[in-house]
């Protein structure tokens, strides 16, 4: 992905970081996310989405919020889908408290919360 020879666009790395997470390789979907900007693309919400798939293991609820913070510090509002992958991190870890917060979260930011958010939340 990083070879001069692969285009350098958001679907390109956003496939590439679904693909890292889909293998288990969240270290690489996680590293190819931080090169992004220094290569000069722009991260949108599909490779955020991308980077929290490959946080849904119970050790990695903190890198998902960490990936929150950066979605909020690069301009890119977080959506349902990031929330809920998000709170699916938290709850994987029994952090139930932080899976509450992230549905007020929803709330204050005008996101709808679905069936799937409230259900994964209440089952930290």
């Amino acid at each position: 992905m990083l070879d001069a020879s692969v285009p350098r666009s958001r679907i390109s790395f956003s496939a590439a970081i679904s693909a890292c997470a889909a293998c288990g390789r969240w270290q690489a979907a996680i590293a190819l996310l931080e090169a992004m900007p220094k290569l000069g693309v722009a991260a949108d919400g599909f490779c955020y989405k991308a980077a929290l798939r490959a946080c849904q293991h119970p050790a990695r609820w903190q890198l998902a919020l960490e990936l929150l913070g950066a979605m909020r510090h690069d301009a890119v509002s977080p959506d349902k889908i990031t929330f809920t992958a998000a709170i699916s991190a938290c709850s994987a870890a029994a952090q139930w408290q932080r899976s509450l917060a992230l549905l007020g979260a929803m709330r204050t930011e005008a996101v709808e919360a679905d069936a799937i958010a409230c259900n994964v939340a209440m089952s930290a």
